[in-house]
């Protein structure tokens, strides 16, 4: 039987693509939630990444195989799942052209507002950030207590943040790409959002819009089961900016503003409709549950068969029947994840 394992951190953008490729196309899969220090983090690959995947299918002779980056994993489905519609059949530069843009411009924006613009920080981010601190329980809810949670976590994410600042800056250069990290630091923030909104805007609206929405007229029936890898990554950059991110619960960070944009009411209209057909679903799908050891496959088969009715007629050649069938296979839900 094949096996198909997403390692993720919760909520990530990164994970969010890897999840709407799998679920677009109703594959099979299981979720392993990692920590989000990374001193604590455990991959298979021994890295720090995420999404990263372990697949293996010994009916097809593959062995366990681990696969580290969006873009690589969905090379890796095109290549060994036999897809009917492939993440990348378009191979002209064009079409790599807007990959790259959605896979590190949006992203880039996409941080910018969870993580740096103080109200959608404050907001969204720094209070999820504050449940996970080891002191959080001694820290309370509000008062003195919750500001000096509030510099708790900036300390503990300081790193993490200067390390995204720079990634902002090189895709907007607000300095020069050889400036020093202190010197990105500083220029990355609160001042340049009205420059960030802008530049999400023209994206989505004259980059973005024109390319999903042309998919889906191509094919209005079933144009969900044919996302192509930009689709998923706009999908699940746009979950972070107008919703939840599917069952991780996390709050958006500019919906107001963006479903209000006349130019991407459309676009707006595409992500929740794709929204509503395969809300990510990062919960509930661990591996332990979606592919259980064969002793759990028994006692489920053996507790499905005490709790089975008695037969009426001929009970020991019913009761021979029940025996010989193979233990029924277990079949899991969907899942759970994010990256930094």
């Amino acid at each position: 039987m094949a096996k198909l394992v997403v390692y993720a951190l919760m909520g990530s953008e990164y994970v969010g693509t890897t999840l709407a490729g799998l679920q677009s196309r109703g594959i099979k899969h299981a979720v392993k939630v990692v920590s989000i220090d990374p001193k604590k983090r455990k991959l298979p690959s021994g890295g720090k990444l995420v999404p990263e995947i372990t697949y293996e299918d010994p009916e097809k002779g593959i062995e366990h195989t681990i696969v580290t980056d969006s873009a690589k994993i969905f090379e890796y489905f095109d290549e060994h799942l036999g897809l009917e519609h492939k993440f990348a059949e378009d191979k002209s530069e064009e079409y790599e052209a807007l990959r790259k843009l959605v896979s590190e411009g949006l992203a880039s924006i996409v941080r910018y507002y969870a993580w740096i613009f103080s109200p959608t920080w404050k907001a969204t981010m720094l209070p999820r950030i504050q449940l996970i601190l080891p002191m959080q329980g001694a820290l309370g809810p509000s008062g003195w207590l919750k500001g000096l949670g509030s510099a708790l976590v900036g300390g503990a994410t300081k790193k993490a943040r200067e390390h995204i600042k720079l990634g902002i800056n090189s895709f907007f250069e607000i300095v020069p790409a050889d400036s020093s990290p202190k010197a990105v630091a500083k220029a990355i923030n609160d001042s340049i959002e009205p420059q960030v909104y802008s530049r999400l805007v023209e994206i989505l609206s004259e980059k973005v819009a024109p390319h999903v929405l042309a998919r889906r007229k191509s094919h209005p029936d079933d144009f969900v089961q044919r996302l192509n890898s930009v689709e998923c990554y706009v999908f699940s950059m746009l979950g972070r900016l107008i919703s939840t991110a599917g069952d991780a619960g996390f709050d958006p960070t500019v919906k107001e503003r963006l479903t209000q944009e006349e130019s991407l009411k459309e676009l707006c209209e595409w992500f929740f409709e794709v929204e509503s057909k395969i809300p990510l679903q990062w919960h509930n799908l661990h591996p332990r549950d979606v592919y259980p050891e064969p002793e759990q496959e028994e006692a489920a088969a053996s507790a499905e068969k005490a709790d089975a009715p008695a037969a009426t007629e001929e009970p020991a050649a019913a009761e021979k029947d029940a025996a010989e069938e193979p233990a029924a296979e277990k079949e899991g839900s969907e899942a759970e994840a994010k990256e930094e």
